[in-house]
């Protein structure tokens, strides 16, 4: 996939993808991917959010995955994350496709437990494709309608 940019932070590099999504394996380093996959499965598994699925039948193809769209960095600790959930079907004789997104932030709370919070679908792909930096996402710059302030 083609890059849009890559913004330089403190001697770390934010590559995000044509959708505005993160490139982990360029992005994050080792500890940081396996913290965010740890964060993702304890929601998983608190069924906060969906688990991740491929099942392919004879008429049809049904697939979720979760994609990372910001990672909210605290003294190198993962304390917050983005998650598109993109849920994905195609009837294959008919040529029928249906694709349902959903964002969430993922937040690691005081007691550390995690939270799940809803975010806006229409702006958030948006301002994913224009934030530069770490957490510029989740510090976006309409106060009222983001999660961290």
């Amino acid at each position: 996939m083609p890059e849009l940019h890559t913004a330089a932070v403190p001697s770390r590099l934010v590559t995000r993808n044509e959708f505005g999504a993160l490139c982990p394996e360029r992005t994050l380093s080792a500890e940081e991917r396996t913290s965010v996959a740890s964060l993702l499965g304890r929601a998983i598994q608190a069924d906060l959010l969906p688990e991740s699925y491929c099942t392919r039948s004879k008429k049809e193809i049904q697939s979720r995955n979760h994609h990372i769209y910001d990672v909210l960095l605290d003294d190198g600790r993962v304390t917050a994350v983005v998650i598109l959930t993109l849920d994905f079907w195609k009837h294959l004789t008919k040529l029928r496709t249906r694709i349902g997104k959903e964002y969430n932030l993922l937040k690691v709370g005081a007691d550390g437990a995690v939270e799940v919070i809803d975010i806006d679908v229409r702006t958030c792909a948006k301002r994913a494709k224009n934030a530069t930096a770490w957490g510029a996402l989740l510090k976006g710059q309409d106060k009222d309608t983001w999660p961290l302030k």
